[in-house]
């Protein structure tokens, strides 16, 4: 990506940078600088500030700082993005945890959630789980089954490697 951009704009606007970062593989990589670059997401044009890795053989990777900064959403259960307080296609069911719980990075945990929805107990509810202010942590899509007291079992997982 950043080849793609004009002379002008790699002078302009890049400042030089000798930060080292770890890719997701754990492989180090040098930033030759960082620049402030506007791009569109999902029909919304957003500024942010990007390291420029010459060895990443990806044109752009966008991360968790991304998606806490700007507020970007995802629904696991589609595999989309959205900016919208719920994502626009709709869900068979609202799951909410019943108590603050802890996931560790990378790892999974079976939480109960209440089901907010006019299921009766027995009834399978297809439902993905969303974190709104850690979309990195994220469960579903599952077959929720309602039990007696409106909650179901759900297995959620914490995606980012950082704590």
């Amino acid at each position: 990506m950043f080849d793609n951009l004009s002379a002008l704009d790699r002078k302009s606007g890049l400042v030089k940078s000798n930060r080292t970062l770890l890719s997701a593989s754990g492989t180090k990589m040098s930033a030759c600088g960082q620049i402030e670059l506007p791009m569109s997401v999902e029909g919304q044009t957003v500024t942010h500030s990007v390291h420029v890795l010459p060895e990443l053989h990806e044109q752009l990777i966008l991360g968790i700082d991304f998606i806490q900064e700007h507020g970007l959403r995802h629904c696991p259960m589609h595999s989309k993005f959205y900016w919208s307080e719920q994502c626009p296609v709709d869900h068979a069911s609202v799951l909410t945890l019943r108590q603050k719980t802890v996931i560790p990075p990378l790892c999974m945990k079976i939480c109960t959630a209440r089901v907010n929805s006019n299921r009766v107990a027995g009834d399978c509810s297809i439902a993905s789980v969303l974190v709104e202010d850690q979309p990195w942590i994220w469960g579903g899509p599952v077959c929720a089954k309602m039990q007696n007291n409106g909650v179901a079992l759900v297995e959620l997982r914490n995606v980012s490697p950082v704590s």
